[in-house]
């Protein structure tokens, strides 16, 4: 007798109702323009799913030390006040400093990444002193040392084979000084077009990877457990057949050169 098999258990989709979107940086001012981008980006998406810009804010991204958290509805949802002032608590904690078991939030129900704003890039101004005369002599001048801001972890180094040949290919296409296992691609700067590069980067080292890897593997401490290795093909070498009489010809030339006159 044959049974068919029961179907297979199917993830819930989006709970609705709020969700609280998060976003920290190192600075204010950089807090304020990840805002703005983000608030530009909903409103050119409507049909973006809020509860998936929400899971992609909040889980693999490091969070620095300003932060802001926002509770928002989605379009056409009514008001869910219980649910609304849970999210508002739990994002006053986040903000505080408390670690946040984002996965245990969103437990049962389905998530993906979105492709979101790419972190904002800042200027900064830098000045010397000018000699007598008002010449001003560059060359001489110490450079001004960049620490990082308070509250943002130190870089963790790669430590295997593979996470040190992906964080070389961060470093070179990013234009970073250096990349730590943790760092979210997004926020040094990645897009798709730079994810793109990567993959034929590793590809061109024998790691096989695609730009939408970088989605859900967005650090190099997770991409490099999904990366697979395959073995890259030398190049044959050209044989070249030469002429019996031009070898002997170069024979004698070197023969003559080394009697002298």
């Amino acid at each position: 007798m044959l049974e068919e098999a029961p179907p297979a258990p199917v993830a819930e989709g989006a709970r609705p109702g709020p969700q609280l979107l998060v976003l920290s940086a190192a600075t204010a001012s950089a807090l304020a323009r990840r805002k703005e981008d983000l608030d530009r980006h909903l409103a050119a998406r409507p049909d973006l799913p809020l509860a998936d810009v929400a899971w992609t804010l909040q889980a693999g991204r490091r969070a620095l030390a300003h932060r802001l958290a926002m509770v928002r509805d989605e379009a056409g949802e009514a008001a869910d006040a219980g649910r609304r002032a849970e999210l508002a608590a739990l994002g006053e904690r986040w903000v505080a400093g408390e670690e946040v078991d984002w996965r245990a939030l969103h437990a049962g129900e389905a998530r993906s990444r979105v492709p979101l704003p790419v972190y904002p890039l800042e200027s900064r101004r830098c000045w010397h002193d000018q000699v007598a005369g008002g010449k001003e002599e560059a060359a001489a001048a110490e450079p001004l040392p960049l620490s990082a801001p308070s509250g943002i972890p130190t870089e963790i180094p790669p430590g295997t084979a593979r996470e040190r040949l992906l964080c070389e290919i961060w470093r070179e296409v990013l234009g970073v000084p250096e990349v730590g296992l943790h760092d979210d691609f997004f926020e040094l700067g990645g897009d798709s077009v730079l994810g793109t590069l990567i993959a034929g980067r590793a590809r061109a080292h024998g790691l096989v990877i695609s730009a939408d890897h970088l989605f859900v593997y967005p650090t190099v401490a997770r991409l490099a457990t999904a990366a697979v290795e395959v073995e890259i093909e030398a190049a044959p070498v050209p044989a070249f057949d030469l002429d019996p009489a031009a070898v002997e010809r170069l024979a004698r030339r070197r023969g003559k050169r080394s009697a002298g006159p």
